[in-house]
């Protein structure tokens, strides 16, 4: 076996892969679609292990020459798409495939995995269509995504797919307690809750100083609102991840939302209940809704038009925040 074991939350849809496999369900193409934080690609490596094992079982050898050769990455039967630019375009496929057709091989057939499928130009993703409907080589292609889109989503129509869904709420806790001794319960529900249930990202959150800086953001809006703190904006532009706190924001608006409509349960930020009992008592429905629409105004602007300036965006956002706070004096 690989030293890296997959996830707990992978042992069934290993299993199932793995038995596609073996009654030939699976014939050489799948693709992957599963949101970011998941552990897919530890998978993935796995089911690929397991294909290039001449002694497997339920799982690769770990012992015979094609397993000593993949777990030192140096395996002349598989190979991994990536790059470090932003867009693998089409000569990338080309020089790939020409390559392989000329490089010796250990097996009567090659693996290839493409873990970004979604940093393909349109001509590169044209130009693997092709080669996989015209494949007539032995080439498995595993083909991992985080993000659909139409062109891919024609990909994905030639390939058998499978669509990997975050495990239950109930396994990610019980990991994510494991790995995180320190946090309490709301806290990590909250992370879970903020990465889109992905455990893996939830993880990397509390690990990382990501989650000083949340609370940092946090405590900064609190004393705004106690302590009147004039100083608030200008601290919160000195920071970085802009980006993210606005996101952050975000939710924290919504689950004042959320509390005014007896929704508590669905709250996110399950570790900030004093700050949002406290702005839901302040702030009424109608600036909530209305402070979204700038948000979602805000969101836009910053994803399409470029060289914008966040900070003055912000700016206008926080005074409007301002604004619509009614502190009692």
């Amino acid at each position: 076996m690989l030293k890296k074991k997959i996830y707990p939350w992978h042992n069934s849809i290993y299993k199932k892969i793995i038995m596609y496999y073996k009654n030939n369900v699976i014939n050489k193409s799948i693709f992957i679609y599963s949101l970011k934080g998941n552990g897919t690609n530890v998978l993935l490596k796995n089911v690929s292990a397991w294909l290039i094992c001449k002694k497997k079982k339920l799982n690769n050898c770990g012992l015979c020459n094609d397993c000593n050769l993949f777990k030192t990455g140096n395996h002349p039967d598989y190979y991994i798409i990536k790059n470090n630019k932003k867009n693998i375009d089409i000569n990338y496929i080309n020089e790939l495939f020409n390559y392989i057709s000329i490089k010796s091989q250990e097996n009567s057939f090659k693996i290839i995995y493409l873990p970004k499928i979604e940093l393909f130009t349109k001509l590169a993703i044209y130009k693997l269509i092709k080669l996989l409907k015209t494949n007539k080589k032995k080439i498995f292609f595993i083909i991992k995504c985080n993000k659909l889109t139409n062109l891919i989503l024609n990909l994905k129509k030639i390939c058998f797919n499978l669509n990997l869904n975050p495990p239950k709420e109930k396994i990610s806790l019980k990991w994510l307690k494991q790995k995180n001794n320190n946090n309490n319960i709301n806290e990590i529900k909250t992370a879970l809750y903020l990465n889109n249930y992905a455990p893996l990202s939830a993880n990397k959150m509390l690990s990382s100083n990501i989650w000083q800086l949340r609370k940092n953001l946090y405590n900064l809006i609190y004393n705004e609102l106690i302590n009147k703190n004039e100083l608030f904006l200008f601290e919160i532009l000195e920071l970085d991840n802009l980006e993210l706190y606005i996101y952050w924001i975000y939710t924290l608006i919504t689950d004042i939302i959320k509390l005014k409509y007896n929704c508590k349960y669905y709250i996110i930020n399950k570790d900030q209940e004093k700050i949002i009992i406290k702005l839901s008592n302040i702030i009424n429905l109608d600036n909530l809704f209305f402070f979204i629409k700038k948000l979602n105004k805000l969101q836009y602007k910053i994803k399409n038009i470029k060289n914008i300036n966040i900070k003055i965006l912000l700016i206008e956002q926080f005074i409007y925040f301002k604004k619509i706070i009614n502190f009692l004096k």
